[in-house]
């Protein structure tokens, strides 16, 4: 399973990062807002792509 997470660097989100990171082997996708504009669609296609 893929699992993207957005908001990684607040509190809510670190703590599922943490989480996910140390239970699960799946493909977690984590990009920082600076990494990332999820208004772009197709940056966010290749972002996963490149993955």
């Amino acid at each position: 399973m893929n699992i993207f997470i957005t908001g990684s660097s607040g509190f809510i989100g670190s703590h599922l990062k943490e989480y996910l990171l140390g239970h699960h082997h799946d493909t977690l996708f984590i990009p920082s807002s600076k990494e990332l504009d999820l208004s772009d669609e197709k940056a966010v296609d290749r972002y996963i792509l490149e993955k």
